[in-house]
């Protein structure tokens, strides 16, 4: 007797576990179907997969919920991880003895998302092949930049020392010896900015270091500067010589062709951006190596849309930080 008593009561606790259980999984798929018309489809997913737990198993209405979720996931953001949740969900569905309970209408409904996926799956594969490869070509682009382009961070006569031997050599003062000596670079960490001397005889279609700026007056640590290339010479100087940069001058200073520009500053994320105010473009890359100050290392390069000039029309470069 005492045997069947416990029998008995372990029934009753066990239909009310079960009846528990199948309240839960009720209540969190509705949640689920709330969110995935809110379009807040990670936590619909969530829910789902609650009332999954929570009833020990799915039937065919899950599954369905399933896949329409992790579709529009898969719109939301493209992923080879996303797009491969999204065929298992349809497999799912399609082996689910009891798929026929649904009806016709939303086994159409998966169908069509089935037949569309490998076209859409391969279209975004090509994509992230080709982001690549221009990441690629970008990533050398800049790494080269970083290599020819003095670095910041540095002291001034490291940097003025640091110039390229195929840019213009830096001057400073005017009369027959522009040399920067000694007693200039005290003057230049005192002073904090200073312009530097250039003439269009020796500097045509060079690129010049114009301005230097340190992070404070007094500190022998470079912040940035500014790089000019002379293109023209106007023997009577004009108030406007203001013009748009030809993407074939831009390219000359990048070192790459004009597909790759175009390449570059196209597309929802372009890797070279544009700015307005002043017009220009950005060349920047960031690493997650940090230097020995436990900074990121960093290269930021703007480059001025327009010409600027009084007697000279110029190309101007700021680098504001090249520390790779």
């Amino acid at each position: 007797m005492k045997q069947f008593l416990q029998i008995l009561i372990f029934l009753c606790v066990a239909t009310v576990a079960n009846a528990q259980s199948s309240l839960e999984a009720k209540m969190a798929y509705q949640m689920a179907e709330e969110k995935f018309d809110a379009k807040q489809y990670t936590e619909a997913l969530d829910y789902l997969e609650k009332a999954e737990t929570a009833l020990g198993s799915t039937n065919p209405p899950m599954l369905f919920l399933k896949v329409m979720i992790t579709n529009q996931i898969v719109t939301v953001k493209e992923s080879t991880d996303n797009y491969r949740k999204l065929e298992k969900a349809i497999a799912d569905f399609d082996k689910h003895k009891d798929k026929n309970a649904l009806g016709e209408d939303k086994q159409m409904d998966v169908y069509r998302i089935k037949m569309d996926l490998d076209k859409r799956k391969n279209a975004y594969e090509k994509e992230a092949n080709r982001t690549a490869d221009l990441k690629k070509q970008y990533n050398e682009m800049v790494y080269r930049l970083a290599a020819e382009f003095p670095k910041t961070e540095v002291t001034v006569r490291n940097l003025i020392e640091s110039v390229p031997s195929t840019w213009a050599r830096p001057k400073w003062g005017s009369g027959w010896d522009t040399r920067i000596k000694d007693r200039d670079y005290e003057r230049f960490v005192k002073w904090g900015k200073v312009s530097l001397t250039t003439s269009y005889e020796d500097t045509q279609g060079k690129l010049c270091l114009e301005e230097i700026k340190t992070h404070n007056p007094g500190e022998d640590r470079i912040k940035g500067y500014e790089v000019r290339k002379k293109i023209k010479y106007y023997d009577k100087p004009k108030n406007n010589i203001s013009r748009d940069l030809t993407i074939d001058e831009i390219c000359e200073v990048l070192k790459i062709t004009p597909q790759q520009w175009s390449d570059f500053t196209s597309g929802i994320k372009p890797l070279i951006t544009k700015d307005t105010d002043p017009y220009g473009y950005w060349v920047t890359l960031t690493l997650s190596e940090k230097d020995p100050d436990g900074k990121y290392k960093y290269f930021q390069m703007y480059i001025y849309e327009k010409t600027w000039g009084y007697s000279y029309e110029e190309m101007r470069i700021d680098i504001f930080e090249n520390t790779l």
